[in-house]
């Protein structure tokens, strides 16, 4: 009982709604026998858990950009390891990761009303990283949970294979817990679903918010792997212009329809043919509503003639759109073009 942290076993007494005393609330729910805690015990109420099972701790790493990189190229911008109880290291996790996300505030035409959407929906990540903490296999030692944030995804990796009957052709429907206890300590905050939907959710949820289907990877059954995309160069300036100009972004929720001489959507299929620059050209206009030369030269690390030529590209394929007084206007930008359906 020394070795407990008082303040998680608080915490989960409130959330059960008991007024038991520490001892018999965790014999009751079976993580102290003989006077000693198990290993799920320590996991989720344990005082120095790292040391004692140090592959219990999880960890979550920024990147600037889409790939690591490596020795002097190494892009990690942020990197934070949550090691305490389970109790209280998820919620820290959850905070953390939410400061490290993007969210997008489009102001709604002719008013003064704004409308916040987030990068990814938060329900689909948090539920991938509960699934991964609940469900990993926690006999492989020398791992842990990680959580990598990357510009374009975000990847959910978790050691081990996927839990009994479980595969990645039944994942949204089959449940299986390797560690029941941690689950049903879970449930009590509504972490982890008991009725087969978490998973099924993470679709839907991705679905709603017109992002890409998760990815589930079984890596030679030794990392369990979840990727959600953020799909930023179609989906920030299809918000922009949905909000812009009422389309499906309605407050009720509900896909708009299209009527003639209103302004649509930028043609996203061009998108998938950019290179980084112009990749880069147009995450800057989405995020910021507009993207310069020396703007595009900072991020890229590339000269203003190249990132003149690139903007310049991008407006002569329709994708971007020039503002200036003149071409030596100091005040000149580009912004997301917007097409009308003719008459």
């Amino acid at each position: 009982m020394d070795d407990i942290d008082r303040e998680a076993v608080e915490i989960y007494r409130r959330a059960l709604g008991t007024s038991v005393d520490d001892e018999k609330l965790l014999r009751s729910l079976g993580v102290l026998k003989d006077g000693h805690l198990t290993n799920a015990g320590m996991m989720l109420f344990g005082e120095n858990v790292r040391a004692v099972l140090p592959q219990a701790r999880f960890r979550v790493i920024k990147i600037d950009g889409t790939e690591m990189g490596h020795g002097d190229k190494l892009r990690i911008v942020k990197d934070q390891t949550f090691d305490g109880p389970f109790i209280k290291s998820i919620p820290e996790a959850r905070d953390f990761i939410a400061s490290q996300l993007r969210d997008y505030q489009f102001q709604t035409h002719g008013t003064m009303e704004f409308r916040t959407v987030p990068e990814y929906p938060e329900y689909s990540w948090f539920e991938g990283l509960v699934n991964a903490i609940t469900h990993r296999d926690y006999s492989i030692y020398g791992e842990y949970v990680r959580v990598y944030i990357f510009d374009d995804r975000m990847l959910i990796q978790s050691p081990g294979k996927l839990p009994g009957v479980v595969t990645l052709e039944n994942i949204r429907h089959k449940r299986f817990s390797r560690n029941p206890i941690i689950a049903r300590v879970f449930t009590a905050f509504d972490w982890v679903r008991e009725l087969n939907e978490g998973v099924d959710k993470i679709y839907q949820e991705m679905s709603d918010a017109g992002l890409p289907e998760p990815e589930y990877e079984n890596d030679d059954d030794y990392y369990l792997k979840l990727t959600l995309r953020n799909n930023l160069e179609e989906r920030v300036p299809r918000l922009r212009n949905e909000v812009a100009h009422g389309l499906s972004a309605a407050s009720d929720g509900e896909s708009g329809s299209l009527t003639h001489g209103m302004p649509v959507p930028l043609d996203l299929v061009s998108l998938m043919t950019l290179s980084k620059n112009e990749i880069a050209a147009m995450r800057i206009a989405a995020e910021s509503g507009r993207v310069t030369t020396k703007e595009l030269a900072d991020k890229r690390g590339i000269t203003t003639r190249t990132a003149s030529t690139v903007l310049k590209g991008l407006a002569n394929r329709d994708l971007l759109t020039w503002h200036g007084k003149s071409p030596r206007d100091p005040q000149q930008y580009y912004e997301i073009t917007t097409k009308k359906i003719s008459e």
